[in-house]
């Protein structure tokens, strides 16, 4: 995951066997770490971390003392699961996540990735990437500047955002900053993938549900909600809920109580709403397909992360950034960007945006053999859409959404081509919904155009 001379992990646990067990975990990873026992170890000499994995008899009080005195550091309890009142209790400290004890290692070690990936999301420190990084956004483009300028308004505003943007272009990040920037800071960020929950879900993964409830509810669940209580609740793709799901959610955020399935007392909670959307909700209002009492509840302040082929000059510190990002995970030597790899990047559209430039980025590395990366170690950029592909990017779509029966496969092939293969891009291109391309797909067969 990771390698270098800082202390990645410094885990903090009463049963010696166990946090032994879990340092050679660490180091057959990668991981430098550090073990302290919470009896007999003074805790305000912990040193700094980028994460603190706590397993004890009192785990929140532990939290507490750390979110206290490094209230950056990731903090998650590794514990026997006693119910939801514990396991809020050390969300409400500080916790950023409640993994139960019994994981296996390779479980266990999946879940700490995850946390480390958000680690280096949030990474701001200007002597770790030679680019312009505040609150995690890289870049120095007047755009950037404005939405960097904007959060550090809205931050500790503590009111309720929308963040819009394509995919791909860092609204995770914007979140990410807009909660450890506020005062709900020493709160929990709870994030739900709308766009994942299927609706009979839908309320149990947000209410919660009672022991009992339905078939394979074997233990109280709280829910996301309840979760976040005290923090901030990052509802991911909310344009992707369904009309039941937006009266669902929308009737939790008006009351600020929800029932749990098969509950019959409400449960209060105060969070923070952030959403995010790769949508034009107004145009879905308009159209009738999002609620507007909703989206005026959700929208109260708006965030609009550009895409990256409207901030060109954005790219190549991009690029550098995410060379050094992956370099220091991987724990190999950073390389340079040789003129004609700049030239190459600087000429792509992007539509993946910067998530596409960092995977772009990650191949090259395993392409290149030498300490220069050219632009042969990027062959996925040799026949794509260059500077004339912009004006197919900016070109507006049709009005209204269009359906199957209107494109043709000429249309649906040039779209994924300028998209590079990106499917959701060549909706935008062709203003429909993602899912009119994968039925265009399957109804004329012309996936092999992929290949």
């Amino acid at each position: 995951m990771h390698g270098g001379s800082a202390i990645d992990i410094v885990i903090i646990d009463d049963d010696h066997a166990h946090a032994r067990h879990l340092v050679r975990l660490a180091r057959q990873h990668n991981l430098n770490s550090s073990r302290w026992h919470p009896v007999k170890d003074d805790l305000a000499y912990v040193p700094s971390a980028r994460l603190a994995l706590v397993k004890g008899r009192n785990d929140a009080e532990l939290v507490r003392h750390l979110s206290s005195r490094q209230p950056d550091l990731v903090t998650i309890v590794l514990g026997e699961d006693n119910g939801p009142a514990h396991i809020l209790e050390c969300m409400r400290a500080g916790a950023s996540d409640f993994l139960p004890d019994n994981l296996s290692d390779p479980e266990l070690v999946t879940r700490l990735a995850g946390h480390f990936g958000q680690c280096r999301a949030a990474a701001d420190s200007p002597e770790s990437t030679p680019t312009t990084c505040s609150f995690g956004l890289a870049g120095h483009s007047s755009a950037m500047d404005d939405v960097r300028q904007f959060i550090s308004r809205l931050a500790p505003a503590d009111a309720t955002a929308l963040i819009e943007g394509p995919t791909g272009s860092g609204k995770e990040l914007v979140a990410l900053a807009l909660h450890r920037h506020g005062a709900r800071s020493k709160g929990p960020l709870v994030a739900v993938n709308c766009g994942a929950i299927p609706d009979d879900l839908l309320e149990g993964e947000l209410f919660g549900y009672e022991k009992g409830a339905f078939s394979g509810a074997v233990n109280t669940y709280p829910g996301k909600l309840a979760l976040a209580d005290g923090g901030t609740l990052f509802l991911d793709e909310i344009g992707e809920l369904s009309p039941a799901g937006q009266v669902k959610l929308l009737r939790a955020l008006e009351a600020r109580q929800c029932y749990r399935l098969g509950g019959r007392e409400p449960h209060d909670f105060d969070v923070r709403i952030v959403a995010a959307t790769n949508r034009n909700l107004q145009a879905e209002v308009a159209n009738g397909t999002f609620r507007s009492d909703l989206y005026y509840r959700i929208a109260v302040a708006q965030i609009r992360v550009p895409a990256l082929v409207d901030r060109p000059d954005d790219i190549a510190p991009l690029a550098r950034h995410f060379i050094a990002d992956i370099s220091q995970e991987t724990g190999s030597k950073p390389r340079e960007l040789a003129p004609a790899a700049k030239q190459s990047l600087e000429n792509h559209t992007w539509p993946g945006n910067a998530r596409e430039l960092r995977n772009a980025i990650e191949v090259a590395l395993i392409n290149s053999e030498t300490e220069t990366l050219s632009a042969a170690d990027f062959p996925q950029l040799q026949n794509s859409p260059a500077l004339a592909g912009r004006d197919a990017h900016h070109s507006p779509p049709p009005e209204g959404k269009r359906n199957v029966d209107e494109l043709d496969s000429h249309s649906v092939r040039n779209a994924l081509h300028k998209a590079c293969g990106n499917k959701s891009a060549a909706a935008r291109l062709l203003g429909c919904s993602r899912m009119t391309v994968y039925r265009h797909l399957k109804r004329d067969d012309v996936s092999a155009l992929l290949s």
